[in-house]
């Protein structure tokens, strides 16, 4: 079996994860929140979903997640700006950000499809920031969240 593709792109097609990957959906439009979960869902993917008004960051649902597919429709800019704020937090989640504007931040971990895109799109871009996570992605975090650890002097 031959991993990679062209120009050393990765061959998502050849990596099988272990469980099904988890996926939360985000945003301000119910409709496409709910339609999209239920999409995934379908296509084999543990989903769960959440109205978007509060930060995500803080949402406990978020620790147990691969993938956070963010809506951002409405403010692109707010998206971007939490998106990067949870993979600089979060080392074991990537973000798909589903909107009509180009992403301004450059992450390997966050992703853009346009909102509205066919399912097959969604789904590519899906497994795309599944493998940016990398072989880690059954693990939990690297370090604690939400505790600060302090030297002690002797």
């Amino acid at each position: 079996m031959e991993v990679g593709g062209p120009h050393g792109a990765p061959d998502v097609q050849a990596v099988r994860p272990l469980r099904p990957l988890r996926v939360l959906v985000a945003g301000g439009d119910e409709r496409y929140v709910r339609s999209t979960e239920f999409l995934l869902g379908r296509c084999g993917y543990e989903t769960r979903r959440v109205r978007h008004a509060r930060p995500l960051v803080d949402d406990a649902r978020l620790r147990a997640t691969d993938i956070l597919l963010l809506e951002g429709e409405a403010s692109p800019e707010s998206a971007e700006q939490e998106a990067a704020g949870i993979v600089a937090l979060l080392d074991h989640v990537a973000v798909v950000v589903a909107t009509r504007a180009a992403l301004s931040v450059q992450h390997p971990r966050i992703l853009a499809v346009e909102k509205w895109a066919a399912l097959d799109e969604v789904l590519v871009a899906v497994n795309c920031a599944w493998a940016a996570i990398g072989p880690r992605a059954d693990s939990p975090p690297t370090r604690p969240t939400g505790l600060r650890l302090v030297q002690s002097r002797r």
